[in-house]
């Protein structure tokens, strides 16, 4: 919690305690996270195992060495899913982004974006993609 709590500060400028301001805060209940930020939610779903079952065969459909890499290192992920009304597909990725930036460490190999297929390894090109997604969206 206090990890989570931490991360949204950084990414908002705000304490996430709800105490600060009711429209930032962290909820954890058994298997269910939500960082609220304002006008947007975001659920975080995590698990210990690789994203699909067979990680060498995705990998053989990627391109770059780099992301093969970054497929085949992981053993758990975490997904970051925009909730509520969603805004212009640019300013819910920004918002995505802005946490992600926050929430991601030298254990994150990699950002995925299932929808359009773009997996950015980390090593620069993740914060790089993420920090272009943030700006993008200059009222953010």
């Amino acid at each position: 919690m206090e990890e989570l709590q931490a991360a949204g500060q950084r990414a908002w400028g705000k304490r996430f305690d709800g105490e600060e301001d009711p429209k930032y805060f962290v909820v954890q209940m058994g298997g269910f996270t939500l960082m609220k930020a304002g006008r947007y939610a975001v659920q975080i779903l995590h698990a210990k195992q690789t994203y699909f079952d067979d990680p060498k065969e995705i990998a053989r459909q990627l391109s770059n060495k780099e992301q093969k890499s970054a497929w085949l290192q992981h053993t758990a992920w975490a997904a970051l899913d925009f909730r509520g009304k969603e805004p212009v597909e640019n300013e819910a990725y920004a918002v995505l982004a802005r946490f992600a930036l926050q929430l991601g460490d030298a254990n994150c190999c990699a950002v995925y974006f299932p929808k359009t297929s773009v997996l950015m390894p980390n090593d620069g090109s993740a914060e790089t993609g993420l920090r272009e997604m943030i700006d993008a969206v200059p009222s953010l």
